[in-house]
């Protein structure tokens, strides 16, 4: 910039420009001049005598304004005076006219420069004049004010820290803002403005300094009381003022702030890009509202902000800088973040993980734990952790709340800054430190703070958020603001409005699967195997209910691993015994929490084990009866190997489940008998719908159509004439003879009997009895008739050989009647009652027929006909597998029922009747055996009694009869003991 000599000040705000302009004088005697410009003509009006007062006047305005300068007055009147002398004219004229044109300038220059000493005197603006080197070499009243030693030195040095920004403003930018500072301590803002002064031989320069103190206070205060963070910027992005909120964010001092460059604290090269777009903008005059990830000072955490900014404007309208709020957005982002991961993702906990990962961008933690309270807090349990397998697993699963801590979640203050001396401050904390595992081993990791948010629903603590970091003294109460705004309370209710869900859908899938069940062992496995994955309980059993034996037996398990809890084989519980034996009679559920703890449900476990010879790592047990038709069918056991596995929640949850499940139990028992009675069904049985199509069928249908699986085929398939499809579609009650083709193209002539549901089930029975079974079935009841009437006739002779056989008893000693009775016995062993005898004794012998009979369902059913105490003495090891034999039914079943009434009837001591059914081969086999009374060794006499014996109520011979038809075996074995097996071994089918 430019400054004339002693001129004002505010004419240095414009650069004018220097002109020569050319003045010549006219032939009369007048000034001319070759520039039209308004100072010209008013010097040629000073020397032509012209107005010259007014002139002079105006002439001393334009010099006071930026448009004319002295060195332009100067040249001025140096051409004048030369157009003067050229014009030939008298020299008195001539030297008037300078003398007259001298007296012009002096006067503007002495009036000129007298006002402006006026004014730099009497400006409260400080002002000085500075040398090449920038040393003040004059300085007016206000600036002595500041200092009134301020000759001599730089005037950088009154600027602190901005000296070089200073330095380099001097001569060379128009005004900007800085901050003046004296003695280290008081600091002004100034609005400082640098120019050029030219005087001859020498260059120089000005400083004018305006005091901005109130006005920037006034600033200040506007900016101080904004809730966000307030910034001001000058043009070249140095931070001029910064409030509170803006340094607390930044973490940075006013000091440290003032003059600071703002791009400094810019992380990444996006954000400066839009920075540097964003200040172009500011400087076209427009506002905008951006984001930028800054780093703060000391900690070094990165921030996101949202910057909304202004641009600002000084006197002249040029564009002075930039006043920037800064609004942290992390918190809104991160209510983004929450909410979006509520809105996608179901799995509680991975919830959770997500949930802590937010959380981990404002508080550090080391671990982290969502926290179940019981209703009335007195247990906590973790099911949710981060990091998983961060930290050694809970020796309880819910861990007992000491009644002084159980209202603490709730207080103001909810964090504790040095957990191990928290607990050693109070008796209950000291318990704890003495006796819980779960606590000794938190202190041995390293736990040292922690801090928590409670779970709140309806006025009711749900659970706790708790964070734990391994150093002393990490959480406050800014901690504790900073996890309030983050809003984790309702984010952490989302997550236990999941967990509920989750258990709603684990209802409706495990019912499913309990419907989908075929079997009364299939339901129970499916029971126990859906409670121990969805909880993750350690072992889940299911004892059946033995009501004759008064013992609870294993039906089903579910373990956390390959260790089965108990042996099937061998575990027989008495109904009166155990936790299982407390349920059992209180018809309600038992908890065991800790064995050692001295209850009723303690000294019953113990009991038991000690009965059992347990010796499993078992810590607690809930048993829950299971009831169906209003007694108690089995007994549900949940044990685990963590202490406090079991609370009233627990209670309520698998109590909520079984009352749902008891009424499925039910209907499927109810199913099961159906289908068990259509199995066991002597004839072939089909169930259809009313469109012909089929549901389900047994063996005898399956067998007779020649398909194993009938589902879904038309029944019109197998119908050969017309009569029998007519009968079912118009649903005739009277019994139809047809014909069925199998899908082998067997052909058996049927009586196909129809019998209709009710209508709501549109389900259709049909019962095909096979005609040529019909004959045998007849001829088999004559039989059975005439066996009976020849066992009756027998009755009496048995009776006299018993009494023949005592009075030999006494009389044996006779040689003669020793020999009679040996005669006897040999008629008698001749007497053969057997199946074929009888048989025979009407003529016709009877008929191998060919079939398929399945040994196990053969036993089951005999052993079920028995009076209760004959079954109390018979173990039969039955297997799930089928066992097909190539027999026909009938006469296996015969021969099965002979071997076990044998058995029975010479049955003596507790040892029971065992049978076993095996794979030998291509043949199946089986095993009859038990204690038979034995009869002391007397010669002859002990031969014909067993001989008798036998051959009456085994019927040895029918058996190995019946076995060698369908080229099987019949062995009879004497054992160890007294016992003898009965052993029938037949081919495979």
């Amino acid at each position: 910039m430019q400054m004339k000599r002693n001129a004002l000040p505010h004419t240095a705000f414009k650069e004018a420009g220097m002109t020569k302009r050319q003045v010549s004088i006219d032939s009369g005697g007048s000034v001319a001049t070759k520039s039209d410009s308004p100072e010209a003509e008013l010097l040629r009006r000073i020397i032509s005598d012209k107005s010259q007062e007014g002139a002079v006047e105006e002439l001393i305005s334009k010099l006071r304004g930026p448009g004319y300068t002295f060195v332009e007055l100067f040249r001025d009147a140096a051409g004048l005076k030369q157009s003067i002398v050229a014009v030939k004219g008298p020299w008195n004229q001539v030297i008037d006219r300078w003398k007259r044109l001298d007296r012009t300038v002096s006067e503007c220059v002495v009036r000129t420069s007298a006002a402006h000493e006026s004014f730099m005197d009497k400006t409260a603006h400080a002002f000085c004049e500075i040398d090449r080197e920038g040393l003040i070499v004059t300085a007016n009243a206000a600036m002595h004010k500041f200092d009134p030693n301020c000759i001599g030195k730089p005037l950088a040095s009154y600027f602190g820290e901005m000296a070089e920004s200073v330095r380099t403003a001097i001569g060379n930018s128009p005004r900007q803002l800085f901050q003046l500072t004296f003695n280290g301590e008081r600091k002004y803002p100034v609005l400082a403005e640098f120019g050029r002064i030219e005087t001859a031989g020498r260059n120089s320069g000005y400083a004018l300094l305006v005091d901005m103190t109130d006005l920037f206070n006034a600033d200040r205060k506007a900016l101080d009381a904004a809730p966000t963070g307030m910034v001001k910027l000058d043009v070249r992005q140095r931070i001029i003022h910064a409030n509170a909120a803006a340094l607390k964010l930044l973490e940075i001092s006013e000091a440290e702030a003032i003059g600071r460059d703002a791009r400094t604290f810019i992380t990444d090269a996006k954000s400066r890009r839009t920075v540097k777009h964003q200040t172009a903008v500011r400087r076209q005059g427009r506002g905008g509202v951006y984001e930028a990830l800054f780093r703060t000072e000391k900690s070094g955490k990165e921030v996101k902000l949202r910057l909304t900014s202004t641009p600002l404007f000084d006197s002249t309208g040029a564009f002075s800088g930039s006043l920037i709020s800064l609004q942290p957005i992390d918190y809104e982002r991160a209510h983004e973040d929450i909410a979006r991961l509520l809105a996608t993702e179901t799995d509680v906990q991975k919830l959770f993980d997500g949930l802590v990962e937010i959380v981990r961008r404002f508080v550090e933690f080391d671990w982290a734990d969502l926290v179940a309270f019981t209703p009335n807090r007195d247990y906590s349990h973790s099911f949710c952790r981060y990091p998983v397998g961060g930290r050694p697993a809970y020796h309880s699963r819910w861990f007992p709340i000491p009644i002084e801590y159980r209202n603490w979640v709730e207080m103001p203050k909810s964090w504790i800054a040095d957990y191990e001396n928290f607990l050693l401050s109070s008796e209950p904390g000291k318990s704890l430190l003495q006796t819980n595992r779960d606590v000794q081993d938190a202190i041995a990791v390293g736990v040292k703070a922690l801090i928590t948010v409670p779970v709140l629903s309806g006025g009711r603590v749900l659970g706790a958020l708790s964070l734990q970091s391994n150093q002393i003294g990490k959480y406050n109460a800014a901690t504790q603001k900073t996890l309030h705004l983050l809003g984790l309370d309702q984010a952490l209710q989302a997550i236990f409005r999941e967990r509920e869900r989750t258990e709603e859908r684990f209802y409706s899938s495990f019912l499913k699967k309990l419907w989908a069940s075929k079997s009364h062992t299939e339901l129970a496995q499916a029971i126990v195997t859906g409670i121990a994955e969805h909880y993750n309980f350690q072992t889940v059993s299911i004892f059946r209910v033995n009501a004759i034996r008064q013992q609870f037996e294993p039906l089903a398990e579910a373990s956390r691993g390959l260790r089965r809890r108990i042996s099937p084989s061998d575990y027989k519980l008495p109904l009166d015994k155990g936790l299982k034996g407390l349920a059992y009679q209180r018809k309600d559920g038992a908890i065991l929490q800790d064995p050692n703890d001295g209850s009723e449900e303690a000294s019953a476990f113990l009991t038991a084990r000690k009965a059992l010879g347990v010796t499993d790592a078992t810590k607690s047990e809930l048993c829950m009866p299971i009831r169906a038709r209003k007694r108690t069918l089995w007994m549900l056991s949940i044990a685990d190997d963590r202490a406090h596995a079991f609370a009233d929640t627990d209670y309520t949850a698998i109590n909520k489940i079984i009352e749902q499940i008891e009424p499925a139990i039910e209907c499927l028992f109810q199913d099961l008998v159906r289908q068990q009675l259509i199995s066991a069904f002597p004839e072939a049985v089909v169930v259809a719908s009313i469109e012909g199509n089929i549901l389900r069928c047994n063996e005898k249908a399956s067998q007779m159509f020649e398909c194993k699986s009938l589902e879904g085929r038309a029944l019109s398939e197998f119908l050969l004439d017309e009569e029998g499809r007519a009968a079912f579609k118009e649903r005739r009650s009277a019994p139809t003879l047809t014909i069925i083709v199998g899908s082998r193209r067997k052909k058996t002539t049927v009586l196909m009997s129809i019998f209709t549901l009710p209508e709501e089930f549109d389900h259709i029975v049909l019962r095909l009895q096979d005609v040529t079974k019909l004959q045998w079935e007849t001829d088999l009841e004559r039989l059975k008739a005439a066996l009976a009437e020849a066992t009756s006739q027998v009755r009496v002779p048995l009776s006299l050989v018993s009494s023949f056989v005592q009075q030999l008893e006494q009389k044996a000693t006779d040689n003669g009647l020793a020999d009679l009775a040996r005669n006897t016995v040999r008629q008698l062993g001749r007497i053969e009652l057997t199946y074929d005898r009888v048989m025979a004794s009407y003529g016709n012998k009877a008929p191998v027929k060919s079939g398929k009979a399945e040994v196990n369902r053969i036993l089951r059913y005999l052993i079920g006909q028995l009076p209760d105490l004959s079954r109390q003495v018979i173990k039969h090891s039955a297997s799930k597998r089928e066992r097909w034999v190539s027999a026909d039914e009938y006469r296996l079943a015969f021969a099965l029922e002979s071997m076990l009434a044998y058995l029975l009837r010479a049955h003596c001591g507790e040892s029971l009747i065992a049978i076993n059914v095996s794979d030998v081969g291509n043949s199946v086999q089986v095993s009859m055996s038990g204690p038979v009374r034995q009869i002391d060794a007397n010669g002859e006499l002990a031969t014909l009694v067993e001989a008798t014996r036998t051959d009456i109520a085994l019927g040895d011979d029918a058996i190995s009869r019946i076995a060698g038809d369908y080229k099987g075996a019949f062995t009879r074995r004497r054992r160890l003991q007294g016992r003898e097996e009965l052993l029938i071994r037949l081919p495979s089918a």
